[in-house]
């Protein structure tokens, strides 16, 4: 949000502004398969396979207000702002699946994966607001503020797990894998105020 400004001779000068907010949010999901291979001879083996799945979904709103400005002589000036809002959507989902390969002898092997996850959420509101400034002669000025809030929510959550590889003779060989599990909170707040600045002259 910019400032606005009124100058004004003999008379009453008001700016109202509104705050300009800005939040994007952000949804991503991915979950990923890698493939197994498994060595054998004169015997049967099996990979089963789960499908790649990346899902994107990206959602931003924005809100913007530009200034506005006022001069008069000997009357009112009142200035009022309406804002511009532009919100694009893009959801995207692909899901894939790769082939697996066996060779055995006399012996059967399995190797089972489960599927790399890695999911991601950003929500961030920015809401700011600018000084007004106005000066007048034989006139009364009033300035008005209202807080700049700035407010971050970031959650990240991760979870990979690598392929498996198994080589067996004459014998029964299993591989199962767990996931890895991060996850990261962070939460910032912060608020702020600046001053507001008046000059009358021979008035009250």
């Amino acid at each position: 949000m910019s400032a606005s400004t009124a100058t004004v001779t003999s008379s009453a000068s008001t700016t109202s502004i509104s705050p300009t907010t800005s939040t994007p949010i952000l949804t991503t999901a991915t979950s990923t398969m890698s493939t197994s291979t498994a060595g054998a001879t004169s015997s049967a083996s099996t990979t089963t396979l789960s499908p790649t799945t990346s899902t994107t979904i990206v959602t931003t709103a924005t809100s913007t207000m530009s200034t506005s400005t006022a001069t008069v002589s000997s009357s009112s000036s009142i200035a009022t702002l309406t804002p511009t809002t532009s919100t694009p959507i893009v959801t995207t989902t692909t899901s894939t699946m790769s082939t697996s390969t066996a060779t055995a002898t006399s012996s059967a092997s399995t190797t089972t994966l489960r599927p790399t996850t890695s999911t991601t959420i950003l929500t961030t509101t920015t809401s700011t607001m600018s000084t007004s400034t106005d000066t007048a002669t034989s006139s009364a000025s009033t300035t008005t503020l209202s807080l700049t809030t700035s407010t971050t929510i970031v959650i990240t959550a991760t979870s990979t797990m690598s392929p498996s590889t198994a080589t067996v003779s004459s014998s029964a060989s299993t591989a199962t894998l767990s996931p890895t599990m991060s996850t990261t909170i962070v939460t910032t707040t912060a608020s702020t105020m600046s001053t507001s600045t008046a000059t009358v002259t021979s008035s009250a």
